[in-house]
């Protein structure tokens, strides 16, 4: 028997999913809470219930999901090989992360939250969660010290992985992916060999 805790939760996690799944078919302009309760199979009522504003709902969903794929990572980097076959399967998690469906729904959240102050607030604090939440994941994952200030670059990465992210969304050019990849690699590499 469910706890109405476990319930509530449920709901949740059933709006999230659908918000992430209509911003990916649909678009931020596209998705209207009508459609994200039908895909959810709940209320409108239980949808502000939960998500009172449009904006949080949007950035919980895709902290949701960013969450779900972080822990995807961080398995990938603990059963990664040491050296620079860690660096590769890093790099190439990276790739599939950012070009994705689900990165592009967010890379549109972020557009749209440039003149939307409400989802600004919201996305901005996402963003700036996610990014710490990375550089830790990323300094276990290599096997770096902790005291090492990983999050510069980190962010570095991250920053050229949304260029990348948009650059897909606009050509399908596997081969500057293929090109950008390896400059990357090629910037990355000291850094990471030169850590003790």
């Amino acid at each position: 028997m469910t706890t109405q805790a476990q319930r509530s939760a449920a709901t949740r996690t059933r709006l999230l999913e659908a918000t992430v799944s209509c911003l990916v078919q649909h678009g931020y302009r596209g998705t209207s809470s009508a459609e994200i309760c039908r895909s959810a199979g709940v209320s409108r009522g239980a949808q502000l219930h939960h998500y009172p504003t449009k904006a949080e709902l949007f950035a919980d969903a895709v902290e949701h999901l960013f969450a779900r794929r972080l822990g995807e990572f961080a398995g990938l980097l603990r059963a990664a090989p040491a050296g620079a076959k860690r660096l590769d399967a890093v790099l190439d998690a990276l790739l599939e992360l950012y070009t994705s469906p689900e990165h592009a729904a967010w890379l549109e959240l972020v557009l749209v939250a440039r003149t939307d102050p409400e989802l600004r607030a919201h996305v901005a604090a996402t963003g700036l969660r996610l990014e710490e939440a990375a550089a830790e994941v990323f300094v276990e994952g290599m096997g770096l010290s902790s005291s090492l200030p990983a999050r510069p670059i980190v962010c570095t990465i991250m920053a050229w992985m949304d260029g990348l992210a948009v650059h897909t969304a606009l050509h399908d050019d596997p081969a500057a992916v293929a090109s950008s990849r390896a400059v990357m690699r090629a910037l990355v590499a000291p850094w990471v060999e030169a850590l003790p």
